[in-house]
């Protein structure tokens, strides 16, 4: 990964005083380029696990709205209906910063299912995706132990059955601890549940235009 200061370009605060809104009306939020908004885009899963890898100080404020509630990001992942099939998209939606939008052949129905066995099995590609990363599985384990400050034993990955996706395709990713747990959720559909999010700096790399 390219070396930066992750201090410099993810905001240390919650954005708008620890506001609680759905994935869209963030996403809407950051488009606008308003306010605390401008010149940033919304926080990805990808952005949370590079956090953790390189120990970044914002760490322990992101610890802090994991605890108070879901921290909703700007990644969604768009289930096959047909198939356990499935793409992982950072950015989603968004029209100030591109969209990275990965394949995956394979993304199992976890429930509640601890970080090892998703790793170790057949989740791998996936948890590489959602997370944009190269790493191996005990390179992840050890980056999410750091983000989250848990065992492995208590981060557990949560995604739908395929009735459920059948029903609703598309499923926004957000990251909370739950009775000692650090869960890494795209289970719940776009509705259910609100989150703090916060911003990260736009670059040429990113913006969209």
């Amino acid at each position: 990964m390219e070396k930066i200061n992750l201090n410099e370009i993810i905001d240390f605060q919650t954005a708008l005083d620890g506001e609680i809104k759905y994935q869209k009306e963030w996403i809407e939020f950051y488009d606008k380029q308003e306010g605390e908004a401008k010149g940033k885009r919304m926080i990805t899963a990808p952005d949370i696990y590079r956090a953790g890898k390189e120990n970044s100080n914002v760490c322990e404020s992101l610890r802090e709205d994991f605890n108070y509630r879901w921290v909703a990001t700007g990644t969604t992942i768009l289930y096959n209906k047909d198939s356990f099939s499935g793409r992982v998209i950072h950015n989603f939606s968004s029209i100030v910063a591109k969209p990275i939008d990965i394949s995956v052949s394979e993304i199992p129905v976890y429930q509640s299912q601890q970080i090892k066995k998703v790793v170790e099995g057949k989740g791998l590609a996936y948890v590489q995706a959602l997370f944009n990363t190269k790493d191996n599985a005990n390179e992840i384990i050890s980056t999410l132990e750091k983000i989250s400050q848990t065992g492995a034993e208590d981060i557990c990955f949560w995604t739908p059955g395929q009735d459920s996706r059948k029903s609703y395709s598309e499923r926004p990713v957000k990251f909370s601890y739950i009775v000692d747990r650090f869960l890494v959720l795209a289970s719940y559909w776009c509705g259910d549940y609100g989150g703090r999010s916060r911003g990260v700096l736009l670059d040429s790399a990113t913006q969209s235009k």
